[in-house]
């Protein structure tokens, strides 16, 4: 991987910038996408990253705007999990030397597999962009189509 790339999956990190966020259009995409506590929709949303390690387990603390989102990610083999709350996703990456997309493998409720048609489908891209990083991230849900996207550049405080 490049060094921008490199330093944007580093830990300890602290990072910042902006991204444009959008909900998804109908009622039920908004409601839900509330209920999941995902960011509100706006454009140049100031965004804070503080990435720690506590006991073998990486804790992202995001912050968009005043909205904060808090998981915790490990991998098991070459397969990326990451935890929110009582929600395990399952993660294949594809690393290349400028970037890299992060592809849902599998969502787990309290333990309990969902099936695809029932939970949220979460695609992501981290890419160089000189000295930082571009970010793209689509939370999808079948029959809904689109909770939340959000894109923006980022850099290592």
């Amino acid at each position: 991987m490049c060094p921008a790339l490199q330093l944007a999956h580093s830990v300890p990190l602290r990072a910042s910038g902006f991204m444009e966020v959008e909900q998804g259009r109908s009622w039920i995409a908004r409601t839900l996408a509330a209920m999941l506590g995902l960011p509100k929709t706006g454009f140049k949303v100031p965004v804070t990253i503080d990435v720690s390690e506590r006991q073998g387990r990486i804790r992202w603390q995001r912050r968009f705007g005043p909205q904060e989102f808090v998981s915790t990610q490990w991998f098991e083999g070459p397969i990326l999990l990451e935890r929110r709350g009582p929600a395990t996703f399952a993660f294949d990456l594809d690393v290349a030397e400028q970037e890299v997309r992060y592809r849902q493998r599998w969502l787990r409720v309290a333990g309990v597999p969902c099936p695809p048609f029932l939970g949220a489908q979460i695609t992501g891209l981290v890419k160089s962009a000189g000295p930082g990083w571009f970010v793209s991230v689509v939370i999808a849900m079948s029959g809904v189509g689109v909770l939340c996207r959000y894109s923006g550049e980022m850099r290592s405080d």
